[in-house]
């Protein structure tokens, strides 16, 4: 079973995009290629294979599970 991670990391590279753009070091089309490429890394969000339409937190036995079918699942295991 793993844990999907947070997102938290992608706020921190926005942050020093911004304080780049910010400073000079970038230029606008610099950052927006920049700001895009986390976007695509970090904010994928799987959604839970059950169909309930909601996002996954957890991998078990290989499938994306939200928390209420990841604790159903340790349930009845």
């Amino acid at each position: 079973m793993d844990i999907l991670p947070h997102n938290q990391d992608a706020g921190a590279l926005h942050r020093e995009l911004q304080r780049q753009l910010l400073s000079g070091e970038l230029g606008p089309s610099e950052y927006a290629a920049a700001f895009l490429q986390i976007e695509a890394a970090y904010f994928v969000r799987p959604i839970s294979e059950n169909d309930d339409g909601r996002l996954a937190t957890a991998v078990l036995g290989g499938r994306n599970l939200c928390s209420a079918c990841w604790i159903a699942a340790r349930g009845a295991s």
